[in-house]
């Protein structure tokens, strides 16, 4: 890839998107030979119809850092972002859950300690965690772990990967759904908590 072939992806159509005839005007703009000019047109248009969907600014950093384990180059796929815009949508959902129903889980969003830092989690002792509560902090310990020996190694893919699949797996997957199932419902797995 080559920017003054006007082969490669703009940052900015990533982040805010772009409508395929942008991305057929800039390819244009290059120094290609008309026979990959017409075979890059063709070829956007069969895998981009719509052009490139808004994936915003987090999920592109996301990616990015995802790739820091590659070489020089860099062979980024739009699913990439793709699936980074997604994991950044669960965290956003997952923030907005817990502060919904932040009285009902425990959290307190208006305490403030004596330094006047916010403390998001009243006290709670360990006779009060349920099995649930302690399998999902032993693994929060493993992830932060795996995190702070990746980042001491400079190894930021593995540690944005350590938080991504800490994020999906187990708090969103497991602990958010059984928190949501103490919340709203079945009453059988309410006693199990």
């Amino acid at each position: 890839m080559s920017k003054s072939l006007g082969n490669v992806i703009d940052p900015m159509d990533v982040i805010n998107g772009a409508e395929l005839s942008k991305l057929q005007d800039v390819l244009r703009r290059g120094y290609l030979p008309s026979s990959e000019l017409k075979r890059g047109i063709k070829d956007l248009a069969k895998v981009y119809p719509n052009g490139f969907q808004r994936f915003g600014a987090d999920a592109l950093r996301f990616t990015l850092l995802l790739y820091t384990q590659q070489a020089h180059q860099i062979n980024m796929s739009l699913d990439g972002v793709r699936a980074s815009y997604h994991f950044c949508n669960k965290v956003w959902n997952t923030f907005r859950f817990i502060h919904t129903h932040a009285d009902k889980l425990g959290v307190n969003t208006s305490s403030v300690d004596k330094d006047g830092n916010k403390q998001w989690f009243a006290e709670i002792t360990s006779s009060e965690l349920t099995i649930f509560d302690r399998a999902f902090l032993s693994r929060l310990h493993g992830m932060l772990q795996t995190y702070h020996s990746a980042m001491e190694a400079y190894r930021l893919a593995a540690a944005a990967e350590a938080v991504r699949e800490f994020v999906q797996r187990d708090l969103c997957d497991r602990y958010i759904e059984l928190c949501k199932l103490s919340l709203f419902g079945n009453q059988s797995a309410t006693n199990q908590m």
